[in-house]
């Protein structure tokens, strides 16, 4: 926690990864999103003598490591997760402590192309590979905690420095938000890149508080940094 909390007050700037030219590795640690705080923090806690910091991140944020363009980026948190997971980086703890399950269907990029830049060019190849990684990824089951069953001092099993994922009921997608979790004053708050605050913040309400009244989440993913 201590990488994350030394972004505190970095600005929220979405999209600083989207380019018109060639897909490369962006490395913009002055203007964060959710994803890509979230992407800096782990790759400077995983770098060491044999992975630098570049080398970590770029086999965090693309597809088996290698970049190929922009569809070689995982936008969507499962397969971003699902290859953290393989390559021993995280563990997803939510399996371990929760029975409730949801299945995945996702569609949004595929449905919604005129939101990305990159897809407004060489639009055809780029949404047919985002629907490959879309069909394989619908289907697959996945636990998460409803948000009810989360108090306003958090879930004893939810520890400092989890990655906390909001599920969402947006169509098509998985996941609208990452953020760190993080305990003040005995209460379970979100650490993360906030759009309305437009800055990396600790929220000033504990989680619960802050999920009760959204209807678009219904709950949480919890992922642990592999030791």
């Amino acid at each position: 926690m201590e990488i994350a909390r030394r972004y505190l007050g970095t600005p929220y700037v979405a999209n600083t990864l989207e380019d018109e030219g060639s897909e490369e590795l962006v490395i913009n640690k002055q203007e964060v999103d959710c994803t890509t705080f979230v992407e800096y923090v782990l790759a400077e806690y995983f770098m060491d003598n044999e992975h630098s910091f570049e080398s970590r991140l770029q086999s965090i944020r693309y597809r088996n490591g290698i970049i190929k363009g922009y569809t070689s980026r995982m936008h969507y948190f499962s397969e971003w997760m699902q290859q953290a997971i393989k390559n021993e980086l995280l563990i997803d703890v939510t399996a371990k402590n929760s029975n409730f399950i949801g299945e995945l269907d996702i569609h949004f990029m595929s449905s919604h192309p005129e939101l990305y830049k990159p897809l407004q060019y060489d639009s055809e190849y780029k949404i047919n590979e985002i629907c490959k990684v879309e069909k394989e990824l619908t289907g697959d089951i996945f636990h998460y905690l409803p948000k009810d069953k989360i108090g306003p001092h958090g879930v004893t099993w939810i520890q400092e420095g989890d990655i906390i994922a909001l599920v969402t009921t947006i169509d098509g997608l998985d996941v609208s938000h990452l953020g760190f979790a993080t305990y003040e004053k005995k209460e379970l708050r979100l650490l993360h890149a906030s759009f309305n605050d437009k800055q990396v913040i600790i929220d000033s309400e504990p989680l619960h508080d802050k999920l009760k009244n959204r209807d678009s989440i219904v709950g949480i993913r919890v992922f642990r940094v592999q030791l």
